[in-house]
């Protein structure tokens, strides 16, 4: 019993202490504007496990929850969506006292500062989201010894700056990983890939991180991976990313120092659903293959360097929304007969190409909400389009 007193004075501690710090009662009831939100006012005698925002679980053999001296706080949930609004200049460093929290999630507020020291105590954590806070500083040194069952990493869209530390790759339980739009964060993301291949999603979007897509490793759990606006990703697409399997969203933008081709090996990704491919100099020609991804539902390959036809095959494409292929001069030929079989097409853009030719009826039969072409109104050349159904012509 005393050891579960001593527990509960230290939740209750940490909890009261980062309450008051983020301007207790008078604060929270004027941004929050909830009764519950005001954890002390909600009622002096109710436990800490029933303040809202916090999950608890109990530590004994029968599982009773309804045990209030036996219950550990296991979760705060404290973002927008529970109603409520932090600010502050730095995170609590009282916090660390809660040693049984598997999930701490700040996303979308107002907090500064940095990741307390003091958190290296919270070993059982499991996921950590700061995304879309105001977080100025460095990824602790400690984090891969500290947070070895961290499984959701999430700081994107903060000023998180600095170099990702080398203990991050120890953290081989890590499925969800969100480092986007930190554009002062440096490091290799391609020693993360090969030390924690088991990763499930990964973006790097808007950072300073550079690196190549690595072909040795094969990223048999990655669904999405992201990268935007990563100036510093270099290589090739690899032929080995068609073994990943699991992948559904691949999608790369603005990659200036990108070669190679689109790997006819990525038709094998019986999952995928979105591929994106934006301002990055690929060259060669669209792979047939890609018609045999029956999951897509948006291709985007546009500002590319290739030189192509149109594949025939992209007409067995039942799923597809998207298909945008503009900016692509190297695009010759007509607009294939068999596209007439996309009943699912909603949104098609062959603009600034070189395609030419006769739109066919079974295309105009899609009654399209966004065609866009090259097909002026007015005296066509021999390497326009004829359009009667686009719904915009350049």
């Amino acid at each position: 019993n005393n050891q579960y007193q001593r527990v509960r004075l230290e939740q209750r501690y940490a909890l009261t202490t980062f309450y008051f710090a983020q301007g207790g009662p008078k604060l929270w009831s004027s941004i929050n504007r909830h009764t519950w939100a005001g954890w002390i006012n909600y009622g002096m005698g109710v436990h800490e496990c029933e303040w809202h925002g916090i999950d608890c679980e109990a530590d004994n053999d029968d599982g009773n929850n309804n045990d209030n001296e036996r219950r550990h706080v296991v979760a705060l949930r404290l973002n927008p969506s529970t109603g409520v609004v932090l600010t502050g200049e730095s995170l609590s460093t009282e916090l660390g006292l809660l040693t049984s929290l598997r999930r701490l999630d700040f996303s979308s507020q107002r907090l500064e500062g940095s990741i307390p020291d003091e958190w290296k105590a919270l070993t059982n954590l499991e996921m950590l989201a700061l995304s879309k806070n105001q977080i100025q500083a460095t990824i602790p040194e400690w984090i891969g010894d500290s947070w070895k069952q961290l499984k959701t990493l999430a700081l994107n869209g903060n000023l998180v700056e600095g170099t990702l530390p080398t203990s991050i790759l120890s953290l081989t339980n890590l499925k969800h990983l969100e480092l986007q739009f930190n554009q002062k964060l440096q490091g290799r993301f391609d020693d993360l890939m090969v030390a924690i291949p088991d990763l499930e999603h990964l973006d790097i979007s808007s950072t300073d991180l550079e690196g190549t897509i690595p072909s040795e490793v094969i990223m048999s759990n990655l669904r999405v991976f992201q990268a935007w606006n990563t100036q510093k990703l270099a290589g090739t697409i690899p032929s080995t990313m068609g073994q990943w399997q699991s992948l559904e969203i691949f999608s790369i933008d603005d990659i200036p120092d990108m070669k190679g081709t689109i790997p006819t090996e990525v038709g094998g990704l019986s999952n995928l659903q979105e591929l994106k491919i934006i301002r990055v100099p690929l060259t060669g020609a669209l792979p047939t293959e890609l018609g045999n991804l029956s999951n897509l539902h948006t291709m985007v390959l546009s500002f590319l360097e290739l030189k192509s036809t149109l594949p025939t095959e992209y007409g067995n494409l039942s799923n597809l929304e998207t298909l945008d292929l503009n900016i692509n001069s190297g695009l010759t030929g007509t607009i294939p007969t068999d596209y007439g079989k996309l009943v699912n097409l909603k949104y098609f853009d062959v603009s600034t190409t070189n395609l030419s030719g006769t739109v066919s009826t079974d295309v105009c039969d899609l009654k399209l909400d966004f065609f866009r072409a090259d097909c002026p109104n007015k005296n066509p050349e021999p390497n326009d389009i004829i359009c009667v159904c686009c719904t915009w012509c350049l």
